[in-house]
């Protein structure tokens, strides 16, 4: 990525945002319908839980956040992907 491309970058995020320097944080999930460590839990539990965890980021001030399902390691192979995961 050139210097003129990286600029661009920040432009646009200054734009999104409306702030020079936004902080982006991780919002991480739980483990998910079909991945090896689902425990079964009801979906509005799941809800309930990401939401608490976006109200954590919007109270300390966080500008915006990206969506990890890093809850989900051990990752399935797309071969083995159920019809929850594509939903």
């Amino acid at each position: 990525m050139g210097n003129e491309q990286i600029y661009k970058a920040c432009n646009t995020l200054q734009e999104i945002f409306n702030i020079e320097k936004p902080i982006i944080a991780t919002l991480h999930l739980m483990s998910l319908p079909g991945s090896p460590h689902y425990r079964g839990q009801d979906l509005d539990e799941l809800l309930v839980y990401t939401m608490d965890e976006v109200k954590i980021l919007v109270d300390a001030g966080i500008d915006g956040f990206i969506i990890e399902n890093h809850g989900d390691v051990p990752f399935i192979k797309p071969d083995d992907f159920g019809f929850e995961t594509v939903a």
